[in-house]
């Protein structure tokens, strides 16, 4: 309940307190957008990461986050397009790439799928691996 307090009040003070810098005004929407993601929900953070990628379209974190928020909320083919741009912009980002990887799937954009697979083969083979076992496991085939 303290952390809860304490973010509430956190996050309404960052809107004020925005940097003057767009790289560090992003970076400060960024941490307001997962505190408001944890403490209220993805709905009131989606403006926020908007608004981060807005003020910065470099900062691949900003586009990961916004990605995992329109995730959460179901927008599927919008998650795609920001984690899209979350890997054109930071290659080695496994996580970005990784979620990519299963919205495209979720999409059933089954070449795009394999395309993004085998980019995450040359950051992180294991997990690339694990990622292909599961989506190639029979239970997962005969769930389709």
């Amino acid at each position: 309940m303290k952390f809860a307090i304490f973010a509430l009040t956190f996050a309404s003070l960052l809107p004020a307190q925005v940097a003057s810098n767009p790289v560090d005004a992003a970076a400060q929407l960024v941490a307001q957008g997962r505190i408001t993601a944890q403490v209220e929900d993805s709905q009131a953070a989606l403006p926020i990461f908007k608004k981060a990628t807005e003020t910065d379209a470099k900062n691949a974190q900003a586009w990961y986050e916004l990605g995992m928020c329109q995730g959460r909320l179901g927008q599927q083919a919008a998650k795609v397009v920001s984690l899209e741009r979350a890997v054109a912009l930071q290659p080695t980002n496994t996580s970005a790439r990784h979620q990519l990887v299963l919205a495209l799937r979720i999409l059933g954009r089954t070449q795009d799928t394999q395309a993004q697979l085998t980019e995450l083969k040359k950051y992180d083979p294991a997990l690339a691996a694990g990622i292909e076992r599961n989506i190639t496991s029979p239970t997962q085939v005969a769930s389709r």
